[in-house]
């Protein structure tokens, strides 16, 4: 399907229509010692321009191998390799690189409730333009502490971090997505900043709800602070979110699981409030 699309900067997105076809698979593989394997292969065509006209058509192939290894105590190493390979270039177009430890994990699966110590970072690079960005994100929750933080930050060769998306804080950035400080005209080639929330509370409820055929399982409440610096201005907020966790009420689909997030927020930077559902 067409989607409109404005010009990005320094050429990280284009065209007026775009479309696509992708077609996947994935395999994986578990080895002993808790490690476990992952390969990923995608091929596609992306098209752009008016369907009334001549649309050009570019293929491409995408792949990655994962590995992880697991420890005790919820300890967990983990990497991704991957490429990118388009028919008009010589070679391939970009390679990705991730690792990952620590042992953060949800005492609660599904219900955001963390602990421990986490580092990711990630590696971009494009070797026939000699392009790189390379960024991570330290996360951590103590235990006997309602409390979530994460220091992050990124560098990249060339100013693609962007507040000029409609959607994402920082575009190309994949860390961190706030869309009080989204819209703005801040380009820079680095990016740094901080976020911490404060779980007010997280209460099983398990009621039906009213008249429906829907259970309310748990509600939760979290209020915290975001701060984040790439040259002028400086972006900071506060903000609360309440979540709510339902299920149905009978037959086989009540162990499946719908969370609705309602986060309120205000931007010191603009001096703003923002409302978003997710």
């Amino acid at each position: 399907a067409p989607e409109d699309s404005g010009s990005g900067p320094y050429g990280w997105a284009y065209s007026r229509s775009q479309y696509s076809a992708v077609l996947s698979a994935q395999a994986g593989y578990a080895l002993p010692g808790h490690l476990d394997l992952t390969g990923y292969l995608q091929g596609g065509i992306t098209g752009s321009g008016d369907l009334s006209e001549e649309v050009e058509l570019s293929p491409y192939l995408r792949g990655y191998l994962s590995a992880q290894r697991s420890f005790p105590g919820h300890l967990t190493l983990s990497g991704n390799l991957g490429g990118t390979w388009t028919p008009d270039s010589p070679g391939i177009t970009e390679t990705n690189l991730s690792l990952s430890l620590g042992n953060l994990h949800s005492r609660y699966p599904g219900y955001l409730e963390y602990r421990g110590l986490s580092f990711k970072g990630h590696l971009d690079y494009r070797p026939g333009e000699a392009l790189w960005k390379t960024g991570g994100v330290l996360s951590a929750a103590p235990a006997g502490f309602p409390l979530y933080g994460r220091i992050y930050g990124a560098l990249s060769s060339i100013p693609v971090f962007s507040t000029q998306g409609a959607l994402n804080f920082l575009s190309g950035a994949g860390y961190p997505v706030y869309g009080e400080f989204a819209g703005g005209e801040a380009v820079s080639s680095f990016y740094t900043g901080a976020d911490v929330e404060l779980r007010l509370f997280n209460l099983e409820v398990q009621r039906r709800v009213w008249f429906m055929p829907v259970f309310l399982n748990r509600v939760q409440m979290a209020a915290g602070y975001r701060a984040a610096w790439m040259g002028d201005p400086f972006f900071h907020s506060v903000f609360a979110r309440a979540g709510m966790t339902f299920s149905p009420l009978v037959g086989s689909n009540a162990r499946f699981h719908l969370t609705v997030r309602i986060e309120a927020a205000y931007s010191f930077t603009d001096r703003q409030f923002s409302f978003s559902l997710f």
